[in-house]
């Protein structure tokens, strides 16, 4: 059919006597010869004034190049403009982006939202290794609910729309919730029979985690970007390397194996040397993850209604994190700058100059004393052991992933070390915040989190001060 959203505007200008469908028929003789080149430019060549979404239009181009039809890639290719081909051509020139996309195309319900003006964003973050586990995890999920009995087709947008960001496997909220768009033919609608259907809210119900999409490996993009704005100055000047890459090339072994357990306090552990790069490259990103609102432009959101905090910017966190990384074996030339500076001794200084402006005395001996008094008032008590990952009232899904809220930052910050990473999650009501972090992190790391296990031998205090 042809015209079929004009029907408005045929209201208004024809009359009554003249509202008539234009219909093309084909005999099926004669559609039976046309090649199939010819019947997929008929079905999608046809007068269509709504556009096509980013997102099909993404897909449509990499099904034609899997199937070698690269006349039919190329008219893909010409329904976008200069800009967003740029964008994604950059992208697929990353063999591991291209695959990890390519891995949900049978998965039609995933590709409305993307956007292809903001591909760009993918690119400056400069992590690729982490975005592919995302986007492998995605198609593990998906896959591992349709355990090979019902055609990936069946995955509609209407599906993914209601099942993103559920946790079934946890939440008993979310359990009944899934339960009931079953029920409703929510979900799966051209799914009929009901065994398969009875299969399928089995697979959805075992998810031990929160059910990804495509559309939330987009919003989470939002909470790795302040982190990477962090390690990509830590890492300096690389713009060849990805950040893993980076950190990889500029660690080495250290002594003894820590794990950050407190912002002053660390843990000596056992474990293999393959593993201890891994637990250290996780442990940039939690001290990130904890500190990015005072490190960087980008902060926390805020509840409408309610008033921003301010939040001023700690220098001091720079050189507490270079010196985190040079003793975990990152030993960036960023890094170990960083490591070299006290600000404890700047900050005293500045104070008693803007305190006794005329003084005209040797600032050495009072900055000093200064300096060991805040050295005393280091951190004594360790991170909490016991995180709360289920509980009463919960975190609503549309809060489930994007950027946090400041809220739940502050609420969550003393628990986001990477221990927190190998917690085991209990069942409960609903998901808190602190879940949704574990799980977000735990998916872009999950690479590294797969290590032995580790063994803690005793806390001991990080030297912060030269």
């Amino acid at each position: 059919l042809d015209g079929l959203h004009r029907l408005l505007a045929g209201k208004d200008y024809l009359d009554k006597n003249d509202q008539w469908w234009i219909v093309r028929l084909y005999s099926k003789e004669e559609y039976a010869t046309c090649t199939p080149s010819n019947r997929s430019r008929s079905i999608e060549t046809f007068k269509h004034e709504q556009p096509y979404t980013d997102g099909f239009i993404f897909r449509k181009i990499r099904l034609y190049h899997r199937e070698g039809d690269e006349e039919g890639e190329n008219r893909w290719w010409a329904r976008l403009t200069k800009r967003k081909r740029a964008n994604l051509k950059q992208l697929l020139r990353n063999r591991a982006l291209r695959n990890g996309f390519d891995a949900l195309l049978d998965f039609p319900g995933h590709w409305t939202p993307i956007q292809l003006g903001m591909l760009n964003r993918l690119h400056s973050l400069k992590c690729p290794e982490e975005l592919v586990e995302y986007l492998q995890h995605t198609a593990d999920i998906w896959d591992q609910i349709l355990h090979s009995k019902i055609p990936k087709s069946a995955v509609d947008t209407l599906t993914v729309q209601n099942l993103e960001l559920c946790a079934p496997g946890l939440s008993e909220k979310d359990q009944d919730y899934v339960i009931d768009l079953m029920n409703m033919r929510k979900i799966f609608p051209t799914v009929s029979d009901p065994g398969l259907r009875a299969s399928l809210l089995e697979a959805i119900l075992s998810v031990n985690g929160i059910i990804p999409s495509l559309r939330t490996f987009f919003e989470n993009q939002k909470y790795l970007e302040p982190c990477t704005l962090i390690l990509k100055r830590l890492l300096g000047d690389s713009d060849k390397l990805s950040l893993r890459a980076g950190f990889f090339a500029n660690y080495f072994d250290p002594q003894a194996y820590s794990m950050q357990c407190g912002e002053t306090t660390m843990e000596r552990i056992r474990t293999s040397p393959d593993n201890a790069r891994a637990l250290a490259y996780i442990q940039l990103w939690m001290f990130c993850l904890r500190h990015f609102p005072e490190m960087t432009s980008l902060t926390p959101k805020k509840k409408v209604g309610c008033v921003k905090k301010s939040r001023a910017y700690n220098p001091a966190l720079w050189s507490l994190l270079g010196t985190l990384a040079v003793s975990l074996g990152f030993k960036t030339d960023a890094a170990l700058e960083l490591d070299r500076q006290n600000p404890d001794k700047e900050y005293a200084t500045h104070f008693l100059r803007t305190a006794r402006p005329n003084w005209e005395g040797d600032f050495r001996d009072p900055v000093s004393k200064i300096v060991q008094v805040l050295h005393d008032m280091r951190e004594t008590r360790l991170a909490p052991q016991r995180p709360i990952f289920t509980s009463e009232g919960g975190t609503p899904r549309d809060r489930r992933c994007g950027k946090p809220y400041d809220s739940d930052h502050d609420k969550d910050k003393t628990f986001l070390y990477t221990r927190l990473l190998f917690e085991p999650p209990q069942r409960g009501s609903d998901i808190t915040s602190l879940y949704v972090k574990r799980d977000i992190f735990g998916v872009f790391l999950r690479r590294h989190i797969q290590v032995g296990k580790i063994s803690s031998v005793y806390p001991y205090y990080l030297a912060l001060i030269l």
